[in-house]
């Protein structure tokens, strides 16, 4: 009785993959909310660092202790580490973009990869 339920179920499969027509509006709609999310999320993560480094060297000029100095001087340079890699990976992405050609104004040939029936 198995055999024949998964053969009946593997030769309905295929026409149920057919009848699903792909929806380009909900493809590019959604690859457009994630491009906004991240396009936002950047300039929030750098302004996050720098503001602990800002806040990290506050903490250093104000301390009189050695290892609260110590521990403002790691901030320090975990801010800076932290813009870094941020402002260094936002970098590698356009120039992958500008290798591959890839279009950065908008998500409209997206629409255009798909095929509608």
């Amino acid at each position: 009785m198995k055999k024949v339920l998964a053969i009946s179920l593997s030769s309905v499969l295929p026409f149920m993959a057919l009848a699903a027509t792909p929806s380009t509006q909900y493809i590019s709609t959604w690859i457009e909310q994630i491009q906004s999310i991240i396009n936002s999320l950047v300039p929030v993560l750098v302004g996050l660092s720098v503001l602990f480094f800002i806040w990290s060297i506050f903490k250093y000029i104000k301390s009189d202790d050695p290892k609260t100095k110590g521990d403002a001087a790691k901030g320090m340079m975990w801010g800076i580490v932290f813009l870094a890699v941020i402002v260094s990976v936002w970098g590698l992405v356009a120039l992958l973009q500008n290798i591959f050609g890839v279009d950065t104004r908008g998500v409209s040939n997206v629409r255009n990869l798909v095929p509608t029936n």
